[in-house]
Order: structure tokens, then sequence, then C-alpha cells
């Protein structure tokens, strides 16, 4: 057999891995995309179960539970989740600010204002905190607590400058311009 037809007919090694190579990444890429697609079509139920899910007795599965419900836009229920956190570890300062935060961000302003004076008693310069039982003291027009509570939050060029600015209002709406 003549020399250039014995190189074509035998195999040669770096193909042969090459071609291993690329074979492995092809179905290396297949496998990873029919993973995707399984969990894709069954994301969704599962996704869609855990708002039946109730707050447990455990601390860290209630913390983390309304911490999903926080990346999910579900303030309501981050809300309940980290209350029950929050009364298994009543010393725990963030569990009190998320729950605090999430009441807020649901809308539950009596439940909030509750939480924000606690909160305040443990963090006495948390601005949200603060500013909500400003915002509350002015709404029952006890226009010195409210300009106290705004005076809190003062805090940093930002907390400075929106405090000022709530403090005149406060003052304005109190006739004592």
């Amino acid at each position: 057999m003549p020399a250039g037809l014995i190189s074509i007919v035998q195999p040669r090694p770096q193909l042969a891995a090459l071609t291993r190579s690329v074979w492995n990444g092809v179905m290396s890429f297949v496998i990873m995309l029919g993973t995707l697609a399984i969990w894709a079509s069954f994301s969704s139920s599962l996704l869609a179960k855990t708002a039946d899910i109730e707050p447990s007795s455990s601390l860290i599965g209630n913390y983390l539970s309304g911490r999903f419900a926080r990346s999910e836009h579900e303030p309501e229920r981050a809300a309940e989740f980290y209350k029950a956190a929050s009364e298994r570890d009543q010393s725990d300062d963030t569990l009190l600010e998320h729950t605090f935060q999430m009441e807020l961000a649901a809308g539950r302003f009596e439940q909030a204002i509750v939480l924000a004076r606690a909160l305040v008693i443990k963090l006495p310069q948390n601005r949200m905190a603060q500013t909500l039982l400003a915002l509350d003291a002015f709404k029952r027009t006890d226009f010195s607590a409210s300009e106290t509570h705004m005076r809190a939050a003062a805090e940093g060029p930002i907390g400075d400058l929106t405090s000022a600015l709530g403090r005149a209002w406060i003052r304005a709406a109190a006739g004592d311009i």
C-alpha cells in the first residue's frame, strides 16, 4: 500500500481526540438543555405551591421563606414569615427591621407603626421607622412628636435634607412660620 494512502486510511490521534472532545461537548450541551427544559416545566407549578406554605416553628425556615417571598416581591407573605421568625427570636433587631419593612411595603400601616415603635427603641437611628412615626404623629396633629421623630431621622446628607424639609412642613402645619 502506498504511503499516502496509508495516512488517509489510518485515523490520526489528534483528529480522534478532537472528535471525542467535540462529541462530549455536544452531549453535555444536550443534557444541560434537557435538564433546563425539565426544570422549567416543573418550576412554575412548584413556585405556585409555595403560596400555600404557612409559617412554621423553625426560625431559620421562616427567615429563609421570608427572604424568598421578599425576592419574589410578595411583601405580605414575607411579613408573615419574618413575623413568625421574629417571634422565635425577639432579640434579633434585623428580623424586627425586616418585618417592619415588609409590613410597610405591604401597606399594613397599623402593624408597621407598632413595629416602628419597637424598632426605634432598639435602633433609634432607623430613618424609615422614625419617618413613619413622624408621619403618624403628624396625622394625629401631634406636631411636637412629629418634629422629634423627624429630627431623629436625620442621618447623612440625604437624611439631613429630608428631615429639614419635613420639619419645615411640620412647622408650617403647626402655624410656626
